[in-house]
């Protein structure tokens, strides 16, 4: 509650019922986390207005909707490469940026180079054991945005972000990919 310019980055927490909760705060960054659960991942509370957040690359498995939106007052926020089932709650509209985020439940409309997925196993490498890492031949693969204008690296000079989940390059065959792993294939593994 009331946290500014704080990061959240490179967390797994499992078999979570609401592993990150924000409540009047301002320049959150949720980066590159692994959340699963049985509900909701990420929940965004009522009270003063959430703003100039950012979650960029996260992982949100479950088998709702992952976040969870108790606020009409979430302005300014950005939502690119996550790989998660959606919003429910508040409408997050107007004044708010989602691109290239995979979805794993059907939407209704939905937002520059974004991607609807149903089928988790054509995602991930393992999705009934925990696997989240990509898989070479999915969707999310090569389908990511570049953010790199929007990693707060002058607020966390000590952190780095050109490293994904697991430490590997955030960056491979010179496109991101979408949620917190980043996968290296050889020729020929992205034929669909």
């Amino acid at each position: 509650v009331q946290c500014r310019d704080i990061l959240v980055c490179g967390n797994r927490v499992d078999d979570s019922n609401i592993a990150l909760t924000l409540q009047n705060a301002e320049r959150m960054y949720v980066i590159g986390n692994v959340f699963s659960g049985r509900d909701v991942l990420i929940g965004l509370w009522g009270g003063d207005p959430l703003r100039d957040s950012v979650f960029l690359n996260n992982t949100l498995v479950s088998p709702s909707r992952n976040v969870y939106c108790n606020n009409r007052e979430v302005t300014g926020c950005v939502f690119k490469n996550n790989l998660f089932g959606g919003f429910d709650g508040f409408h997050l509209g107007e004044g708010n940026t989602f691109t290239h985020n995979l979805y794993t439940r059907r939407l209704l409309k939905s937002g520059e180079g974004e991607i609807v997925a149903e089928d988790l196993a054509r995602v991930f490498a393992d999705p009934a054991k925990g696997d989240y890492r990509l898989l070479p031949s999915g969707p999310a693969v090569d389908a990511g945005t570049n953010v790199d204008a929007l990693l707060p690296k002058d607020k966390f000079p000590g952190h780095d972000f050109g490293v994904d989940f697991a430490g590997k390059p955030r960056v491979f065959g010179g496109k991101i990919d979408i949620g917190a792993y980043e996968t290296e294939y050889q020729p020929g593994d992205r034929a669909k």
